[in-house]
């Protein structure tokens, strides 16, 4: 088998142990097959210094009529090393020197001055938006829905009580694909808002809090319907209702105060669930730059486009917010406690 270089190995072994050929002329001719082995090396060596071009003369097997096929020219590390040594190496960041290096060179892990770019500016401002939207409306439908989930006809409560539940059981980006074909521009939904209303939830900022909304709707209702639930509080819904309190005066005065710890756990729940949604809100709102991209669709868009510094400062973010919200339902568990 033929080796790039194999006449330089050869020749380096044995070189002090026999006397080189002397150098072709140019009209002499020097037949390598007739020699032996060790003397081709030299030969194939000395044509090769003669003529500037590697020697591909190998010998020939009997009974081998083949003609010796040529091979490309071998260049040795050092040459390849001086043929590329003048290159300069182009964005490429200076190696830092010996004894010096303090690690600056890599980026902090959570470096907070992203921030303050524009895109996370409007992020951030969507996103306190969408959580207060959220509360307000949280706060509004959940002690209807859970009275309406836990009493009334056995129909109405079951098909209420699922359709709760389904953000909870089903995937996030399944119910926003169907939500955006009930609310698309020819779905029943939205042909129905643009007519009456004028208004449409696709690719909008009302999709982003309708989403948002949906989702943290079963975290708030289940405290508030377990809190409803509680036999105490009926009988004394009841001896008010004796006693001639009428049902708003009962609700104020007497369910209220009693599920206050609930309702409140329920919304922080809702509010957490409504700060990192992503699935239905990608459906819905069509995740627009600087239209409908919410903190936790910004960390998408970091991570797709390789900003791996400003998805680790929101996820810092949203982590502390996470964070402080959690001991929040801690606290109002122990106080209903």
């Amino acid at each position: 088998m033929y080796f790039p270089g194999r006449e330089y190995a050869g020749r380096r072994h044995l070189r002090g142990s026999l006397t080189p050929l002397p150098l072709p002329g140019k009209g002499d001719s020097l037949n390598p097959l007739s020699l032996g082995r060790t003397q081709a090396f030299f030969a194939r060596t000395s044509i090769s210094e003669a003529t500037g071009k590697a020697s591909c003369f190998r010998p020939r097997r009997a009974g081998n009529s083949r003609t010796p096929k040529s091979r490309p020219t071998t260049q040795s590390c050092s040459a390849r090393r001086e043929q590329f040594a003048d290159i300069p190496r182009q964005n490429a960041p200076p190696f830092p020197k010996a004894g010096k290096y303090t690690g600056k060179a890599h980026c902090s892990m959570f470096p907070l001055d992203e921030l303050g770019s524009p895109e996370v500016s409007f992020s951030l401002k969507l996103t306190l938006r969408t959580c207060a939207a959220c509360l307000v409306l949280h706060a509004a439908a959940a002690v209807p829905l859970a009275r309406w989930s836990s009493s009334g006809p056995a129909l109405l409560r079951r098909t209420l009580s699922f359709l709760i539940t389904l953000p909870l059981v089903f995937p996030p980006i399944a119910l926003g694909f169907m939500l955006l074909m009930f609310f698309g521009y020819e779905g029943p939904g939205g042909r129905l808002l643009r007519e009456t209303a004028g208004v449409s939830l696709v690719f909008s900022q009302a999709g982003i809090i309708f989403a948002a909304w949906l989702a943290g709707l079963p975290l708030v209702v289940k405290p508030v319907q377990a809190a409803l639930g509680d036999p105490e509080l009926e009988r004394l819904r009841q001896a008010a209702r004796v006693c001639g309190a009428g049902p708003a005066a009962t609700f104020f005065l007497i369910t209220l105060p009693l599920i206050r710890r609930g309702l409140a756990a329920g919304l922080l729940l809702g509010l957490t669930r409504a700060l990192g949604e992503v699935g239905m809100s990608l459906m819905l709102g069509g995740n627009i730059a600087g239209r409908t991209n919410t903190l936790s669709l910004e960390i998408f868009n970091s991570v797709s486009t390789g900003e791996y510094r400003r998805a680790a400062a929101l996820c810092l973010l949203l982590g502390i917010v996470s964070l402080l919200l959690y001991l929040a339902v801690e606290f109002c568990q122990s106080k209903k406690s």
